[in-house]
């Protein structure tokens, strides 16, 4: 079995994030002890509601997984200067990685 460092990933395409904690907390170091970093995706798409198209989006981040074993669904993350609701817990993809859905800070 080969074992990857999945930092490599992060490392190489991501952005530095901060996570500001329901308890008070911040967590902006991953478990690796360097600045925490994850792939900001915030892609387009098309919501139908009823007859009507809407054009949405939904951030989204993905991480190693042991970085973000603390952040949970009515935390915040701050990416490029930006802030945003963490609206569902991180969810694992099985690989080591994981997804942490994203909305406007403010818009929950």
């Amino acid at each position: 079995m080969i074992k990857q460092d999945l930092h490599v990933y992060t490392r190489t395409f991501g952005e530095v994030v901060k996570f500001n904690l329901a308890d008070g907390s911040i967590l902006d170091t991953g478990a690796d002890g360097k600045p925490l970093k994850g792939i900001f995706d915030n892609a387009y798409f098309l919501q139908e509601i009823g007859d009507m198209d809407l054009d949405n989006t939904q951030p989204r981040l993905t991480c190693v997984e042991a970085d973000i074993a603390k952040v949970k669904k009515e935390d915040s993350a701050e990416i490029n200067g930006v802030k945003y609701d963490v609206t569902k817990d991180p969810q694992p993809d099985g690989t080591g990685m994981a997804v942490v859905i994203l909305s406007k800070y403010g818009k929950l």
